[in-house]
């Protein structure tokens, strides 16, 4: 009998941008035989197995192929320009990583999860038997017949008992082969249907897998879209939102412009860095940084409020140290690096690198002008104040 090589299928499935589709490709070694059983991905129809419609992804961007020895899939990256991971590792040009059931590829911005791995052996291509000219022979390869030394000499008696003999070892003969080819029919049929049963069953579990996985991803899918939808219709009402608010507060600042405001003084050292929070002309809580105060340098910032307090987050660098005016009552708000102006409670922008810290209050004086001077000081023991 031959020896059996092994075959191999394997499952894709992606989200298709372009028709918004969870798209499964299953690719069997006969598919690939052209390319010496190579998988080629990429956006080129014409090379490519897998072709993908995502810009983000070059031409032919990966490879997977089969080691027959070690029974398993391997990626490689074959560009430069588009990034290729596979499980959260980078896969550097030429090089490759093991794929399993399972894996989870990224091709520039493309997702791909290897859904099914089948590895199973060729049936065998040919039988060993008995051939129909086989029989039993001597040492001379001749039919032992050829060698029987039959006397012409023997009695009728003799022939008749051993044609007696011999009908009855062919009645044997014909019901031991009768009885084996029951034996042998009724097992071929029942491994036959028992192997048909372990088929079927075992292609059920795989159907319903697959539709359970590609259930999933479509949720999962449907869910992600759902969410960037809202964000984008947030920032949208948001957006409108600060307009008017701005709209507002030009008008209102127009028909009275005495409002209390801060007029700010830096005799600290080094550069003043100063965020506020106050309740605007239109009565709207807004937050907005940076100004920046140099030593020795004025300022007067559009903080217009009807409010008799404003709160301030200032910082500044004293001694080779950061340092931070605090005080009594405070406000928490959020702040970030760049500088920010935002009305309500926090950012819009979920994925925005921002920081809480405490606003803390200043009173303002009751002048005809309406301005309220407050001076910044940093003290021996490196301490921000106002004064």
């Amino acid at each position: 009998m031959s020896t059996n090589s092994l075959t191999w299928a394997i499952t894709f499935q992606w989200y298709d941008s372009g028709n918004q589709k969870i798209q499964q490709k299953q690719i069997s070694q006969t598919q690939v035989a052209k390319h010496n059983g190579i998988i080629i991905i990429g956006r080129d129809p014409n090379v490519c197995d897998l072709v993908l419609n995502n810009q983000s992804v070059s031409s032919q961007q990966a490879e997977i192929y089969f080691n027959e020895e070690q029974q398993q899939f391997f990626i490689k990256n074959k560009n430069t320009v588009n990034t290729t991971t596979i499980d959260g590792n980078d896969l550097a040009l030429n090089k490759e990583l093991l794929v399993n059931n399972g894996s989870l590829i990224i091709l520039g911005q493309q997702q791909i999860k290897i859904t099914e791995i089948k590895i199973y052996p060729l049936p065998p291509t040919n039988y060993s038997g008995i051939s129909p000219t086989s029989g039993l022979t001597g040492s001379d390869s001749k039919p032992l017949i050829n060698n029987l030394n039959i006397s012409p000499d023997s009695s009728t008696k003799a022939n008749t008992d051993d044609k007696k003999n011999s009908w009855t070892d062919k009645q044997i003969v014909i019901a031991i082969a009768t009885v084996a080819a029951a034996v042998v029919t009724a097992l071929s049929g029942w491994y036959v249907n028992d192997s048909n049963h372990k088929t079927e069953t075992d292609k059920a579990k795989i159907t319903a897998r697959l539709n359970e996985d590609t259930e999933k991803t479509k949720l999962k899918y449907e869910k992600e879209k759902q969410e960037i939808n809202l964000k984008h219709e947030q920032e949208k009402l948001y957006s409108e939102r600060f307009t008017k608010h701005q709209e507002k507060v030009a008008s209102l600042k127009e028909k009275n412009p005495k409002y209390n405001q801060l007029r700010l003084i830096n005799n600290c050292p080094e550069t003043l860095s100063i965020a506020a929070t106050f309740l605007a002309l239109d009565d709207v809580q807004q937050t907005k940084g940076w100004l920046y105060i140099k030593r020795g340098g004025e300022i007067s910032p559009d903080y217009f409020t009807r409010s008799d307090n404003i709160y301030l987050y200032a910082t500044t660098n004293n001694n080779g140290k950061e340092i931070v005016l605090k005080g009594n009552a405070f406000v928490n708000r959020f702040i970030k690096k760049e500088d920010f102006d935002y009305i309500g409670d926090a950012f819009i922008e979920s994925n925005m690198t921002k920081e809480l810290v405490k606003f803390y209050q200043i009173k303002f004086d009751s002048q005809s002008d309406g301005y309220t001077t407050k001076t910044f000081i940093c003290d021996d023991e490196d301490r921000l104040e106002l004064k």
